[in-house]
């Protein structure tokens, strides 16, 4: 995950907080996370990443954008050069 934010680019466990902080609760609980060190907080975070299919399932199809959901996707993207 990246997260852009202010001009400033942040990856992994730190772009999940980021993200997190905005959703309000209870997901901005996740914040205390910062009272982790970084490296272990990476560490966790690519564990779940790389089982996500095992934790959460997987569906043969993409979900498409609805009015419940809308809030949740993202109008504008960054594209690097």
């Amino acid at each position: 995950m990246v997260v852009i934010k202010d001009g400033q680019k942040y990856i992994e466990s730190m772009a999940l907080l980021k993200v997190m902080q905005h959703l309000g609760l209870p997901f901005c609980l996740i914040g205390a996370g910062y009272l982790m060190p970084r490296l272990i907080r990476d560490f966790l975070y690519r564990q779940v990443a790389l089982n996500l299919y095992q934790l959460l399932g997987k569906t043969d199809y993409c979900q498409l954008r609805s009015a419940e959901n809308k809030q949740h996707v993202l109008e504008e993207t960054v594209r690097g050069h």
